[in-house]
């Protein structure tokens, strides 16, 4: 991180550097015109008038007005022999430039002609003042670039020391950038990412923890059949237990393909959306162990295959737990799709709604009806209606059991079709 902070402040040293040389060779081209027109239209009217003062005098007499001006820059000069640099001006003015130091000339008589120079065309020492400046403005340049990225910097060291630190298993590191938003966002993002990867794991190996626990009990259960299989010769009674043993195989197999089912839908990103109607969905799935009664109608853009799991398995709850009623409610309103599913059963106390929506997690009720379900009919379901960008809601039926409702936008954003 160092190197690279270091790469461009030099960068910026250097690109500094090149401009000032860059402006310093502009100077050198262009300075020596603009000072040659300012000299002229300063020293035009004084060296008329010295010109004029000049030629009222004899030779004898020149000689004393220019020692008289005391100045080691002004004298008396043969016709000079000008180059083609020269400036010439109207008035008869002639400014010859060596740079860094200019001649003026202008002419007394054929003979005789007034000379001012050498001038230095810049204040002693500016050359040096310039670098100064440049050098300043470097340096002011490089503190304000040093000032800004500090923030920068100190994001991304502590990025990496999080990065490095989540790496290593600490799970619960977190960036919590402050600063501009910018960077904000940056660690929010890295935060976001890392809860995702933390709950990620957090659900597979509550995963692999439901699995060991639900696949034990049938496992156990057909080895001990199989066992007694082979203690007995009594026909009968040995078809039973292989009954036993192969009834143990399908729960197990059911338990696999949930949790297959379950584990599709977490690397599900885009839906196969057709639009659907949503009664003739329901009623394909009413056959239950009581009647179920739809009211309601509408169409929505639906992935027909993965809706249809989700209702089946809300059906059979409600069907499971139900006395004698399941009635299915269908609502499309103001671009929302509310499937309920009713039922007058016991109910799901509130404490529980959370809970059952995990993995592998069953209320009592379910787990005295039904002891070989494994937990991952609502977890599937839930999974299924966030895929439509809505969610899955656990309520008091208007029946006295349970109502739980899909609950999703009749066309989902972002999905591919």
């Amino acid at each position: 991180m160092r190197s690279l902070f270091a790469r461009f402040y030099a960068a910026l040293g250097v690109g500094h550097a090149v401009g000032v040389l860059v402006w310093a060779a502009a100077a050198a081209a262009f300075v020596p015109r603009f000072a040659e027109e300012h000299l002229a239209d300063v020293l035009d009217a004084p060296t008329a008038a010295m010109v004029e003062r000049l030629q009222a005098a004899d030779s004898a007499q020149r000689a004393e007005i220019v020692e008289g001006w005391r100045s080691d820059h002004v004298s008396l000069t043969p016709p000079p022999a000008l180059g083609d640099t020269a400036m010439v001006r109207s008035g008869g003015l002639v400014i010859a430039l060596g740079y860094p130091e200019v001649y003026i000339y202008r002419e007394i008589d054929p003979q005789t002609w007034l000379a001012l120079g050498p001038l230095p065309l810049m204040p002693g020492g500016a050359e040096l003042r310039w670098v100064a400046l440049a050098l300043l403005a470097t340096l002011g340049i490089g503190t304000g670039a040093w000032v800004a990225l500090r923030p920068v910097r100190r994001t991304l060291d502590r990025l990496t020391v999080v990065a490095q630190a989540f790496g290593a298993g600490d799970l619960a590191a977190r960036a919590r950038v402050q600063g501009p938003d910018e960077l904000m966002a940056v660690g929010e993002a890295f935060d976001a990412m890392a809860d995702r990867i933390h709950a990620l794991l957090r659900v597979q190996q509550e995963t692999l923890q439901g699995v060991s626990h639900e696949l034990r009990t049938p496992l156990t259960r057909a080895r001990f059949a199989l066992e007694l299989v082979a203690d007995t010769d009594a026909p009968d009674e040995r078809a039973a237990l292989a009954e036993r043993a192969a009834e143990d195989l399908d729960q197990m197999e059911r338990l696999l393909e949930e949790l297959l089912a379950y584990l599709r839908l977490d690397a599900l990103h885009d839906l196969s959306l057709q639009p659907t109607e949503l009664r003739a969905l329901v009623a394909s799935l009413a056959e239950q162990r009581v009647p179920v009664q739809i009211h309601g109608d509408g169409s929505a853009e639906v992935e027909p295959r993965l809706l249809r799991r989700a209702l089946r398995n809300l059906m059979a709850n409600a069907a499971r737990h139900a006395s004698a009623r399941v009635v299915v409610e269908i609502e499309v309103s103001c671009g929302v799709v509310r499937l309920s599913v009713d039922d007058d059963g016991p109910g799901i106390p509130p404490g529980e709604r959370e809970q059952i929506l995990q993995p592998f997690r069953r209320g009592r009720s379910a787990r005295t009806l039904d002891p070989t379900g494994s937990g991952l009919g609502l977890p599937i379901a839930a999974r299924v209606v966030r895929a439509h960008g809505g969610s899955l809601q656990i309520d008091t039926s208007p029946l006295g059991g349970a109502r739980v409702s899909l609950v999703f936008p009749v066309s989902p954003p972002g999905q591919g079709r």
